[in-house]
């Protein structure tokens, strides 16, 4: 069954707000959409607090491999790599039991733990032995080991190193090569350098294939550093304002976790989806034609759709008393029929009711 969202805002305060400090990814996404930055903070009465995001497969299994790596460089003496991923198939459980936009038990089925393991094995190696550790590593305090923790207090930026030795700084990543990897890096040392007060000695990317190193010199990291400022001091601004505006495009707004709550999306990128979709699957809005018909497995939509006469059938409480302008739906898969298109639900869609205007 479809998972149902009920929305009604319950704070936009920590969405008017810079926040106290800035990530990477947090600032990316201001970078790409600071609509889709403003939407992600603002909190839900349904959720008790923002929008959670949604897992995929891939995403889950770069965290696993993320923690296993930790878990070698705290303690690589009779290590069992397998045992130890098991557990941490347990604690994701845990984690994301109380998401009712991830379901979780689904989607540690689908991952493979063999492919997790096989890129352990390739990466492993790249730990080396390490001093004693000392310090609290989310104050700043540890320069090595895994996930250390560093900040510009001049702009609030931070970030979390996969993996410094004496040797430096590299991250792990499990995909293809790309450029933001090489942007997040040297970012990094920019801010170890704000840090320590001296660069790192090198800055690496770690794939499955082997680590690209990143030509860098102590006079670019403290160029870089200044340009993250002044953006930063830009985006701050723009949020202290209100012009934490949306830039909609198709490639980016159909990866966006917010984008059922955001009404430029429905009203400028929607429409094309739309057109651009006989079948396969795509979000759904009801026209204003729309025809609501409750029965007893809740309401049969009639609609038109890129022209054609569509149907959808919307399993929800019989008590529930749903308007055209309450409804959208996530996920809904398309089929051809052969007098219209029929709209169908499963349990990967999600339904959203009592649409906020934001």
């Amino acid at each position: 069954m479809a998972q149902v969202t009920f929305l009604k805002i319950a704070s936009q305060d920590a969405a008017r707000e810079p926040p106290a400090q800035w990530s990477y990814s947090a600032a990316k996404t201001f970078g790409e959409c600071p609509k889709r930055w403003l939407l992600s903070r603002i909190k839900l009465s349904h959720f008790g607090g923002s929008l959670p995001r949604q897992l995929t497969k891939a995403a889950l299994e770069g965290t696993l491999l993320h923690e296993l790596l930790k878990k070698y460089s705290h303690d690589s003496v009779d290590f069992k790599p397998r045992k130890q991923l098991k557990l941490l198939l347990e604690e994701q459980k845990e984690r994301y039991c109380t998401n009712s936009r991830v379901k979780i038990r689904q989607l540690i089925q689908k991952v493979s733990l063999d492919k997790i393991l096989h890129h352990f094995h390739q990466f492993y190696p790249r730990i080396a032995a390490l001093p004693p550790r000392s310090g609290d590593a989310r104050k700043g305090e540890r320069q090595y080991g895994s996930e250390v923790f560093v900040e510009d207090s001049s702009s609030r930026l931070f970030g979390i190193i996969d993996y410094v030795d004496a040797e430096g700084l590299t991250d792990f990543k499990t995909g293809l090569e790309s450029g933001n990897h090489i942007t997040q890096v040297l970012l990094y040392g920019a801010l170890w350098l704000a840090r320590w007060g001296v660069p790192p000695k090198r800055l690496s990317v770690t794939y499955a294939g082997g680590s690209v190193f990143i030509d860098f010199t102590a006079e670019l990291l403290v160029q870089v550093l200044a340009e993250w400022r002044e953006t930063l001091r830009n985006y701050d601004f723009q949020i202290r304002e209100g012009k934490a505006a949306a830039r909609p495009s198709c490639d980016q707004c159909r990866r966006c976790h917010v984008r059922g709550l955001c009404k430029d999306y429905w009203s400028q990128i929607y429409p094309k989806i739309m057109q651009e979709t006989q079948t396969g699957y795509s979000d759904y809005m009801p026209s204003a034609d729309a025809v609501f018909e409750k029965n007893v497995y809740g309401y049969y939509i009639r609609d038109r759709l890129n022209g054609q006469e569509s149907t959808l059938l919307v399993d929800v409480a019989e008590s529930l008393t749903l308007k055209p302008s309450d409804l959208r739906i996530l996920g809904v898969q398309i089929k051809q029929g052969e007098k219209r298109l029929q709209l169908i639900i499963n349990e990967n869609s999600e339904i959203i009711i009592h649409y906020p205007d934001v």
